[in-house]
């Protein structure tokens, strides 16, 4: 029977050890409460409120875990495919940001 703290360090051995080969790579989502960290509060309400936000801040979440899983070799993808998905999801973004902004220009109007 391995103890406790025996198979503690083997698990840091293990992660330590992927990390080196490259099979555990930074996958980290790219969350948009990460990605706009100032605006949590108004992306909670804006996911909340504004269906067409919503929509958007939803495909940006299906899509980034898509990415993760390419990354993660979970569902395994080409190159291009993982470059088409990541430059989608930077047009999401980009369109997240406009209505971000949008939400903020109208709220300092009142």
């Amino acid at each position: 029977m391995i103890s406790r703290k025996a198979a503690t360090a083997s698990q840091r051995l293990d992660a330590a050890s992927l990390s080196q080969t490259g099979i555990l790579m930074s996958h980290v989502a790219n969350d948009l409460h990460k990605e706009f960290p100032a605006d949590s509060a108004l992306l909670h309400d804006l996911k909340v409120s504004d269906r067409h936000f919503r929509g958007f801040a939803e495909r940006y979440d299906d899509l980034n875990k898509a990415i993760y899983r390419m990354e993660a070799g979970i569902d395994p993808a080409s190159a291009e495919a993982q470059e088409v998905a990541k430059k989608q999801r930077l047009a999401l973004l980009d369109e997240i940001a406009t209505l971000i902004s949008k939400a903020k220009a109208s709220a300092a109007a009142k």
